[in-house]
């Protein structure tokens, strides 16, 4: 009887994380922000690599590159602090989001508690979706056009084909440019899909979808989040000390 509790235990577990998929590229692009903002690179040229290398990872999904080749190990914000190159430092930053976020998403049981009747093939994407949408409206997607715009050079060192990396560009930039919700309303109706998501998926996804932003719980589960990340960040941030020392001097109104 035991060993068969520790299968059930086991086999519910492993569905559990099959469903706490990866975050989106509006997540990943509104919280690799929220870094940078906290923890600036040298210059604007190495903060829009670190923005293109965060957003780079997830192209395995129209491409037939493995996971581990886009995606590099990150468990804690130093591994990204202290990573010289700002491509790199920026798809590792997207791996620690992948990875912060999969706990939020089995701690907040999201999934029976606020999408029960959803199709459970479809609940990682649909959550995965909400995200996005609810955080949009804290991007400038401009930004992401002239970000997009071009093939840079961290993203060719990966072994993925120009034309691929390009696909994945127009993608990303339908999708910040009209909204999760607009961008899978129009691939409900394309037989042939632009991005990730098929014909399929949109139709069987769609209507929980338009449901789901009528429900203000899921505006909770988004901000709270954020929140977490928020929270790693400062507290990152408390934790690093100047590297100069202030000078006692300075605010001494006799030395004025």
């Amino acid at each position: 009887m035991l060993f068969l509790r520790k299968k059930i235990l086991l086999l519910f577990c492993l569905i559990q994380f099959g469903q706490a998929t990866a975050a989106g590229p509006i997540t990943h692009a509104y919280l690799a922000e929220r870094f940078l903002e906290n923890f600036p690179r040298e210059n604007f040229e190495a903060e829009k690599s670190f923005m293109i290398g965060t957003l780079y990872p997830d192209i395995r999904y129209i491409s037939k590159v493995h996971r581990k080749e886009t995606h590099i190990d990150a468990n804690t914000l130093d591994d990204i602090l202290e990573e010289p190159d700002p491509f790199i430092a920026g798809a590792k930053f997207h791996t620690y989001v992948d990875k912060e976020r999969n706990i939020y998403v089995l701690a907040s049981n999201v999934y029976p508690r606020l999408m029960p009747n959803a199709p459970i093939n479809f609940r990682a994407l649909l959550i995965k979706l909400i995200e996005d949408e609810y955080l949009l409206s804290k991007l400038d997607w401009k930004n992401y056009l002239s970000l997009l715009s071009k093939v840079h050079q961290g993203e060719l060192s990966q072994g993925v084909p120009e034309a691929t990396v390009k696909r994945w560009h127009t993608f990303l930039t339908l999708y910040f440019r009209s909204s999760p919700l607009s961008f899978l309303s129009l691939m409900s109706l394309l037989k042939n899909p632009v991005g990730p998501y098929s014909q399929k998926e949109a139709l069987l996804v769609l209507p929980d979808f338009k449901k789901a932003m009528e429900n203000p719980a899921f505006k909770d589960y988004v901000y709270g989040m954020v929140a977490i990340f928020e929270n790693h960040i400062q507290t990152k941030k408390r934790q690093i000390k100047p590297l100069i020392a202030p000078n006692p001097q300075a605010s001494d109104p006799r030395c004025q």
